[in-house]
């Protein structure tokens, strides 16, 4: 398969930091969404964003929070295929999942580091889960003419640039914080689909090592090994992506 020009997967990427953003500031709060799921993170040396723990914590112990408020709420659905066995390595399904569950971690990370800007995050995606020195905020400022000009004659005419055909819209209700644990879970899915359009970018993610890999191909317990292999793979993400950060910091 031909390799994917870097246009196509900036676009992709910078799709999804805008739809886990919304996602980020639900699951935030104790209060949120999943609270009633009793999903909030157990022991955790500090409290939620904006507690006074929070804000008395290091950049370091925000992005170990985050590691593991994701962890707790998404690993179970990207381990989920492995109950199947050897069936589910002819799915590109956990794949898919492992690498929507890192993005989203990994914009998480990004906002513990006091980064918020989109094409930042897209350009942090793009290194961790692609291996790929992108510039995204060029790259997409490029490609973002909304109209182009035509002449028949005298009259000029605007049309507008449609978007490409595997591109689904991000509506408003997209851009709104869900209030629910399946709306987390449906926004997450459409997150899935977008990079579904790079899915030959995916198995550049960070992914489980073969020891779990061996065992999930064992029906049932394979789930079991598909879970502790994504959370290991998750933590690996989010080391990768701190250090980027760093490396990156004021640049």
């Amino acid at each position: 398969m031909p390799r994917l020009d870097d246009l196509r997967v900036a676009r992709a990427l910078h799709r999804v930091t805008g739809l886990a953003a919304p996602v980020l500031a639900a699951l935030a709060h104790d209060d949120g969404p999943l609270a009633a799921g009793r999903l909030a993170i157990v022991g955790s040396a500090i409290g939620a964003p904006g507690s006074p723990a929070w804000q008395s914590a290091d950049e370091a112990a925000r992005a170990d929070w985050w590691v593991d408020r994701m962890g707790a709420v998404t690993t179970v659905i990207v381990a989920y295929p492995g109950v199947f066995g050897a069936v589910a390595d002819r799915l590109p399904v956990q794949d898919l999942l492992g690498f929507t569950q890192q993005a989203f971690v990994l914009c998480a990370v990004a906002q513990a580091y006091g980064v918020d800007d989109r094409h930042t995050q897209t350009d942090l995606l793009a290194a961790v889960l692609c291996n790929r020195n992108l510039h995204s905020a060029t790259l997409l400022a490029e490609s973002e003419p909304e109209v182009s000009l035509v002449k028949p004659g005298d009259s000029p005419i605007v049309v507008a640039v449609k978007p490409d055909r595997d591109e689904e819209p991000i509506t408003d209700e997209d851009r709104r914080v869900p209030r629910s644990a399946r709306e987390v879970a449906r926004r997450m899915w459409k997150a899935a689909k977008v990079l579904r359009s790079i899915s030959s970018e995916l198995a550049q993610r960070p992914s489980p090592g073969r020891v779990s890999k061996v065992f999930s191909k064992l029906p049932v317990v394979g789930a079991a090994a598909d879970y502790v292999g994504e959370r290991k793979a998750l933590r690996q993400a989010a080391d990768e992506g701190t250090r980027w950060l760093i490396e990156h910091r004021g640049s």
